[in-house]
């Protein structure tokens, strides 16, 4: 007779579910850890076992069997039931189950009495079982995006909850008992259509997170959140309700210092927003607003304003009274131009005019002193104010995509600027103080008139360590590219002249990262196998049609990238690169592949996809640790019988 682990390990078989494995940097996931053990003793131990995703329709009883579990994840399959052993995880504290098709849960949950975390959103419950309010230790409870048509009284038996998430069901009211979970401190009510919410919500006295929808018929008592703590109120979008109910029913969140209105097809905003002279953020990001009230100036408390994505033109002078200000985003409006007060701002740390019709910024940004980071980004600049090196702690600047000729020589004063995206202009010169800048450690100088005599003149900069250099028009453009040898990440981009690289590209001992667009590279200096260090290289774009030699030698490659190129073969040295992880070669003309690939026993990710392949080598088997894989567009009419071993395959395309 077997025993319950192996009818457990023979279910997780039939399942197809992996032993454990850790997801170190496969997107999403990672850092989290997958799978079932099949080793008995760790078995027999395991506190903590994530099967999210693996299309499971049922659970085996002998699940109960895992004693000593506290965490247990079955988010995103395919559950209609949960067996009742479940109830014997009497350890278990977090219990995640979104994302099924569960109708009910067994009554034998009650036995969970050390559960605090559960997660049971986006099934299709239509009542609240019972046996979930006798969970009294419960301080996370999540039913969102189910059918509910009632919360049962008795849910103040969860005293000691702090978040509840209830929104996205079909609730028209709430029962009053629901002020008598004193402890909630982020109530999630969005997306119901509720007819009127119950005074005794004003219990809720440690409250500080509310989200919710209001419409038209929804009623909310005077006094009902006027609690002290409340501090960010997200009000979903309703486009039934006008604007000014809207703000009628704002008033109901007097002490509210959080405010985000983000997406709700805004297209004015009442006077009545200075009556919230507690706010501190405000989010108006995606609406409609042409202009702002001069009652803005009234909330003097504010620390942050959003306003990206509207049709702003201008600011009113009124804004210059927010001076505890500290981020302010106006990205993709209208402005023309703005306001001398914006220089009372002198809070700013972070400003963001990027994607408007500025032109030229007024003198008075040369009175932010405070501000760390300022983006202006295809603003249609013409030029900076001669004073910006005033920003003494700037540490970011970005003004790319504008059409600036010159920089300022004040530009030298910035020591502490760290990050500089000046790419995309029309500079033909830049100025000697740029060689102060001894902070700088990443920039951003392509597209523009003579990049070959810019980096002349900046090859001294002492903590340079990331650079981009796009619209590389010919080879020698980048001749002296070898004495930034403190660079560990390099981006390059060019023209149908950019056909080389120099040799200096071997002094670049440090670098970690390369990438190489749009080039007409067909060989590679024999010097690229100095670059010891090289982790990730990526030519994409290119004349090569077979992978140089030379890159074999870099053993320590754990990305390779060679895509939308002319390859047409793959020669079998690409064996010595036994530390690659990911392999793109996608988009070539490639007609077979090496056995020898089989050797590239810590590859995860391969991308063959757009080729001229008829079939893949048998030592494919050899690739067990293989968890993307596309063939896509090619001519492959089946895969050899090997490919059934790779059991760890969690995308697939073909």
């Amino acid at each position: 007779m077997k025993t319950w682990i192996e009818k457990l390990f023979k279910w997780a078989d039939e399942n197809n579910i992996p032993d454990l494995y850790k997801l170190d940097d496969r997107g999403t996931w990672k850092g989290y850890w997958l799978g079932l053990t099949r080793d008995k003793e760790t078995l027999l131990s395991l506190t903590y076992l994530n099967l999210i995703g693996m299309k499971i329709d049922k659970l085996p009883k002998e699940i109960g069997k895992l004693k000593n579990l506290k965490v247990l994840v079955l988010n995103n399959n395919q559950l209609e039931e949960l067996p009742k052993e479940i109830g014997e995880l009497v350890e278990l504290e977090g219990l995640y189950l979104s994302k099924n098709s569960l109708t009910s849960l067994p009554k034998e949950m009650k036995n969970l009495v050390c559960l605090k975390k559960l997660s049971i959103g986006k099934n299709c419950f239509v009542t609240v079982a019972k046996e979930l309010t006798t969970l009294t230790h419960l301080t996370t409870l999540c039913l969102s995006n189910n059918k509910l048509i009632e919360i049962p009284k008795d849910i103040d038996n969860l005293n000691k909850l702090e978040y509840l998430n209830i929104s996205d069901n079909d609730l028209k009211l709430l029962p009053k008992e629901i002020g008598n979970l004193t402890n909630l401190i982020e109530l999630r009510i969005k997306e119901n259509p509720f007819l009127r919410l119950p005074f005794e919500l004003h219990k809720l006295s440690n409250l500080k997170i509310v989200s919710i929808t209001l419409n038209e018929q929804i009623q909310i008592p005077k006094g009902t959140f006027e609690m002290e703590r409340l501090e960010y109120l997200y009000i979903c979008k309703n486009p039934n309700l006008q604007v000014e109910e809207l703000f009628k029913k704002i008033e109901s969140f007097p002490n509210v210092i959080s405010l985000d209105l983000e997406s709700y097809g805004l297209e004015k905003l009442p006077r009545e927003i200075g009556k919230l002279t507690n706010l501190k953020e405000l989010f108006l990001k995606d609406n409609h607003l042409k202009e702002l009230p001069l009652e803005i100036g009234e909330l003097k408390n504010l620390l942050v304003l959003e306003l990206d994505q509207n049709q702003l033109t201008f600011l009113p002078k009124e804004i210059g009274n927010l001076t505890k200000l500290r981020e302010l985003s106006l990205y993709s409006n209208s402005l023309i131009k703005l306001p001398k007060s914006i220089g009372n701002l002198t809070s700013l740390t972070e400003v963001c005019f990027s994607g408007n019709n500025l032109k030229k910024l007024p003198n008075a940004i040369g009175k932010l002193t405070n501000l760390e980071k300022f983006n202006c980004t295809s603003s249609k600049l013409k030029k900076l104010p001669k004073n910006i090196g005033n920003l003494s702690k700037l540490k970011k600047l970005y003004i790319q995509s504008n059409k600036l000729k010159t920089l300022p020589k004040s530009i030298g004063k910035l020591k502490n600027l760290e990050t500089f995206y000046f790419c995309s202009n029309r500079i033909k010169k830049l100025p000697k103080s740029m060689k102060n800048l001894s902070s700088l450690s990443d920039m951003s100088m392509g597209y523009n008139s003579n990049i070959r005599k810019m980096l002349k003149n900046l090859t001294n900069l002492p903590k340079l360590s990331e650079l981009d250099i796009f619209g590389v028009e010919k080879s020698r453009d980048i001749e002296d590219i070898g004495k930034f040898t403190n660079l560990t990440k390099l981006e390059m981009s060019g023209w149908v002249l950019f056909d080389s690289l120099p040799k200096g590209i071997g002094e670049l001992k440090n670098l970690t990262i390369l990438y190489i667009y749009g080039s007409r590279l067909k060989s590679l200096p024999k010097e690229i196998e100095n670059l010891t260090k090289l982790t990730s290289f990526h030519l994409e774009g290119n004349g090569l049609t077979t992978v140089p030699e030379e890159i074999y030698n870099i053993t320590s490659l754990e990305n390779l990238s060679i895509t939308e190129s002319h390859l047409v073969e793959i020669p079998k040295g690409i064996e010595k690169l036994t530390n690659l992880k990911t392999l793109a070669l996608f988009e070539n003309k490639l007609t077979s592949i090496p056995k020898e690939l089989g050797n590239l026993s810590h590859l995860y990710g391969l991308n063959l996809a757009r080729n001229k392949l008829t079939s893949l080598p048998k030592e494919i088997e050899n690739l067990s640790h293989l968890n993307y894989f596309n063939i896509r567009e090619n001519d492959i009419v089946s895969l050899p019988i090997e490919f059934k071993k790779l059991t760890e395959i969690k995308e697939f395309l073909s």
